[in-house]
């Protein structure tokens, strides 16, 4: 049986010239091992699986105005930013619960 979590989760990361990015995301626990069912067969269990769907920042628009801007799309563009960092951070987080 999967416990996935339909509603989207928020988190926080905070980067050097970035600022603060929120990032919505959907997480799935992964399935436990199972050593052995009664009949001798097993299963390997799965990993837990961290989907990102935006990315946040606030900038200023034309009017020194503060606006959200999700920067997803563009977010491998950022060298100081590792997407796969944050997606660990995510799975450690639920997982330390």
């Amino acid at each position: 049986m999967i416990n996935r979590i339909d509603e989207m989760s928020t988190y926080f990361y905070e980067g050097g010239t970035t600022g603060v990015i929120e990032f919505e995301y959907e997480y799935e626990p992964g399935e436990a091992e199972v050593t052995y069912y009664s009949d001798g067969s097993g299963y390997p269990g799965s990993n837990s699986e961290v989907t990102i769907h935006h990315a946040w920042i606030q900038l200023k628009n034309k009017n020194g105005e503060l606006i959200d801007v999700d920067i997803f799309p563009y977010i491998n563009t950022i060298e100081e930013l590792d997407i796969e960092d944050i997606i660990n951070e995510i799975t450690s987080h639920h997982e330390e619960r």
